[in-house]
């Protein structure tokens, strides 16, 4: 008998037990992950990005530089179009004098 064939036989003989050590070999050797916890996300709307810009934002530089960010009423239309729900994309050019 061939060493191919008893290594067959035996494989055959014990394949349960060889298949139970493979398994907790692998099991071993697989890194555990920690629990992740998934938050749901809010929704981002025009009127929480507003307020975001009020809070946090101040201007860079000019005779304001330091002061609170403030936007103008066209700006503000443009966030509330381009937060609705159904938008995906949105657009603003500006042009400069």
């Amino acid at each position: 008998m061939s060493a191919a064939e008893r290594q067959a036989r035996y494989r055959e003989k014990h394949r349960e037990t060889i298949n139970a050590r493979t398994r907790q070999a692998r099991a071993a050797k697989r890194p555990t992950a920690p629990a992740i916890v998934v938050a749901k996300r809010r929704r981002v709307t025009a009127t929480g990005v507003t307020r975001w810009l009020r809070d946090n934002a101040t201007v860079p530089d000019g005779r304001l530089a330091g002061g609170a960010f403030g936007l103008q009423p066209w700006q503000r239309q443009f966030l509330k179009g381009a937060f609705a729900p159904d938008v995906q994309q949105a657009g603003l050019s500006v042009a400069r004098k």
